[in-house]
């Protein structure tokens, strides 16, 4: 047979064997692509209108695109004909789709960073003590009689003094106990630290918040106080469920905060400590605004909140320059991904996603090919060296 016939033949068969060894050994297991196409609602918000030049619209979708293109996903946003009353729609499609929930949180998260001062939890003692009486009363079922403590002529006179003294603090205590179940502590566990006022599971926060929200609490707090709900240092309830801190912080009467985005030249993830934390380095006027800020506040805790959420709450002791961290119980992924959002500025319109089509798509064959080639070339010339060696020999 001819001889560069036989190179030809084995090269061809080592590159057909590659094309089907290569799945089995060399491609990731978890390689799957898929495409999706979100179909979002932008709303302008009047409030934020007033605070962003501009198109808020417009501006709202290329921060999105920002977004995307700085996680390193490839995608298109075009708008759709129709329109809803109070919003624009647009198609956003990513086809190198990796995890839907977070791609979620690019979409839909503001993005806002804000540092606030906070109220100390003795300035809204008023206001809990408050809400505390309104729920004993809401609470307040009708009084129970328990057979067990009725007492006749001759039962009474059984008993010496001294039992019938422990027998009412028993009852005593245990009517406290059911009083103080039913006030504030059925829904926020009181810590009264530096800056939480308390911790609150999950499924008691829409309850906690709108027991704030009622005029009668609202005239007894500080004009300028605004609850929110953030990490806490506190793990799990005893039952297991997740818990939240409660924490009031300072406006002053202003929607936007001392320091923002547009204060953050940059922002990185990085460790301390060997902890995952956000670094960010502050502009010129946020550098200024960070050393008045925390030269007001030595002592005093200052809020760190990611849209209207507490992330932190440091209290520092002098005033502080041209850097300062974020840190928490976070992982490696979400400082990055913090930092990422922090780094721009904040979605000045509102995104709601109305639905979501993921699609699985074909895996790139460049990777196989090249593999194919590369052993194609190998089996030629590894053929043809043993030819031309047998050949010599």
């Amino acid at each position: 047979m001819n001889r560069w016939l036989v190179i030809i033949i084995a090269g061809s068969i080592i590159a057909g064997l590659s094309w089907f060894v290569y799945p089995v050994f060399f491609a990731p297991k978890n390689e799957t692509l898929f495409s999706a196409t979100y179909r979002i609602r932008v709303t302008e918000d009047t409030i934020r209108k007033t605070l962003v030049p501009g198109n808020p619209i417009a501006a709202t979708v290329q921060l999105i695109a920002n977004r995307l293109t700085a996680a390193m996903y490839k995608h298109t946003i075009s708008a759709v004909a129709n329109t809803e009353e109070g919003g624009t729609l647009f198609d956003v499609r990513i086809t190198n789709l990796d995890d839907s929930s977070r791609i979620k949180e690019w979409l839909t998260n503001r993005g806002l960073l804000q540092f606030r001062e906070m109220y100390t939890p003795q300035e809204i003692l008023p206001a809990i003590n408050l809400a505390d009486s309104i729920l004993q009363v809401e609470n307040a079922g009708p009084k129970e009689i328990n057979p067990a403590k009725i007492n006749t002529a001759d039962t009474v006179a059984a008993i010496s003094p001294e039992v019938k003294a422990l027998l009412d603090s028993m009852n005593f205590s245990e009517q406290k106990e059911l009083q103080r179940s039913k006030g504030i502590s059925s829904l926020l566990q009181i810590s009264y630290s530096s800056a939480e006022l308390g911790v609150v599971k999950i499924k008691d926060t829409a309850s906690l918040g709108e027991l704030f929200r009622r005029k009668e609490l609202i005239y007894s707090l500080p004009s300028d106080a605004q609850y929110c709900f953030g990490k806490t240092s506190r793990g799990p309830s005893e039952s297991g469920e997740q818990q939240l801190g409660f924490y009031f912080i300072r406006t002053r009467g202003h929607e936007k905060a001392v320091i923002e985005n547009e204060d953050i030249a940059s922002a990185t993830g990085s460790f301390e400590n060997g902890k995952p934390v956000v670094t960010m380095e502050f502009t010129e006027a946020g550098t200024y605004a960070w050393g008045n800020l925390t030269e007001n506040n030595i002592g005093k805790p200052i809020a760190m909140l990611f849209d209207n959420f507490l992330l932190t709450a440091p209290a520092p002791q002098q005033r502080l320059g041209s850097t300062s961290m974020i840190t928490g119980d976070f992982t490696v992924s979400e400082t990055q991904e913090l930092a990422l959002l922090i780094s721009g500025a904040a979605l000045p319109a509102d995104v709601t996603i109305l639905g979501t089509d993921i699609r699985k798509v074909q895996a790139p064959q460049s990777k196989k090919l090249l593999v194919s080639l590369l052993a194609f070339v190998i089996g030629a010339a590894a053929t043809f060296f043993i030819l031309n060696s047998l050949k010599s020999t």
